[in-house]
């Protein structure tokens, strides 16, 4: 009985051919999906909330004061009429620093509720 040889010439192109496009096809644009994650609160917003907060609770005015200008305008590139009244309860709050826990609790009854965090799902890519 005589048994199939294959050139080794042949073996070593089709091999070749593999090595080459299988990267290629691995890389392909159709292997890779976009996915758009909706942000719910700006960085900004939620740094402006977290200072009117410790001020409503009785913490001091600290270096934090130096930000409220960039903590403002954070804010204003997307809620302009909540950026306002930031700029006014930090306003105030630069003028009268003893008031500033009730200055801070007026402030936070005018921004718009805290968004609840939404549950991770199955398909979302781990932190890294």
């Amino acid at each position: 009985m005589r048994s199939i040889s294959i050139h080794p010439l042949w073996l070593r192109l089709v091999v070749a051919a593999c090595l080459v496009t299988l990267p290629l096809v691995g890389c392909s644009q159709s292997s890779q999906t976009e996915r758009v994650i909706p942000l719910k609160a700006s960085a900004s917003m939620n740094n402006a909330r977290s200072i009117l907060e410790n001020y409503s609770k009785g913490a001091p005015i600290t270096s934090e004061a130096d930000s409220f200008d960039t903590v403002v305008e954070g804010v204003r590139k997307e809620n302009p009429e909540v950026a306002d009244v930031l700029a006014d309860a930090f306003k105030k709050i630069r003028e009268n620093p003893g008031n500033r826990a009730k200055i801070a609790k007026d402030a936070l009854k005018q921004l718009p509720a805290k968004p609840a965090p939404e549950p991770v799902s199955e398909d979302a890519p781990a932190a890294q």
